[in-house]
């Protein structure tokens, strides 16, 4: 996606979901064409979030083409992913995004919308192209976590801290196993691009690399499920069946 100031692709393929190019993403003018912008006097003695005290800016998408409408967006700048999210409404997304109030800026408020709105501000005045695609789906919430955790995007922070911090234990395990196992098949994604033909895991390593705390049984519950998918050899079974120790050699032909 090197050729997006010359060629907008129309269809973007991000892993196995083809996301439509809906916008180039612009700040507004006013009638002079200078950028509208807004920075708030934020009160005093109330707690701001990282975002709060940044200057903002003002953009939107067609409300006819995308009311109500779900699915996960991606927002694309000079032609590499910066930035992944899910909206039941995609117009009412972006509706937030592009038009940030002061109660938006306090510790309390919707912090994403401040950071999102002045990154897109940031970039544009930097002289960089800003595109916006979407995928439209019911399934946004499984759809946007396993494009984060594969990805790894510039910009999903929040969500990818929350997974390696305390935050995680109120999660779902189903989804916790899900989250392991993408883990574990971005490994293998970038071992087949160097044309090996197996790998073995170590549960040790895969929980290390989540930065997860004590959650072994979740990592080993990831890696059997993936016996289903790929030809296999377990290598080592810990004494009590879970644990740092479960080994796994996985055929990747």
């Amino acid at each position: 996606m090197n050729s997006f100031k010359e060629n907008i692709e129309k269809i973007i393929k991000i892993l196995d979901y083809n996301f439509y190019f809906v916008q180039k993403l612009e700040p507004e003018r006013n009638s002079e064409n200078k950028i509208i912008k807004v920075k708030f006097k934020l009160k005093e003695g109330k707690r701001i979030n990282n975002y709060g005290d940044k200057e903002f800016c003002k953009f939107g998408i067609e409300k006819e083409k995308y009311y109500k409408v779900a699915g996960v967006y991606s927002i694309i700048i000079e032609g590499e992913i910066k930035y992944i999210g899910q909206a039941s409404d995609f117009y009412k997304r972006f509706k937030d995004y592009g038009k940030i109030s002061e109660r938006n800026c306090y510790s309390d408020g919707q912090s994403t919308n401040c950071k999102i709105n002045n990154l897109i501000l940031e970039n544009y005045l930097s002289g960089k192209e800003i595109y916006l695609y979407f995928y439209p789906t019911a399934y946004y919430d499984k759809v946007e976590k396993e494009l984060i955790r594969l990805i790894n995007p510039l910009y999903n922070t929040q969500l990818l801290n929350n997974l390696k911090n305390k935050k995680v234990k109120n999660i779902n395990e189903k989804y916790l196993v899900d989250i392991a196992q993408e883990e574990i098949e971005k490994i293998i994604y970038s071992e087949r691009k160097l044309k090996k033909t197996e790998i073995t895991i170590l549960s040790k390593d895969i929980h290390e690399r989540l930065g997860w705390d004590k959650r072994y049984p979740t990592v080993c519950s990831a890696m059997r499920k993936l016996k289903d998918k790929y030809k296999n050899e377990e290598i080592y079974s810990p004494p009590k069946g879970n644990g740092s120790s479960l080994e796994i050699k996985y055929i990747i032909e």
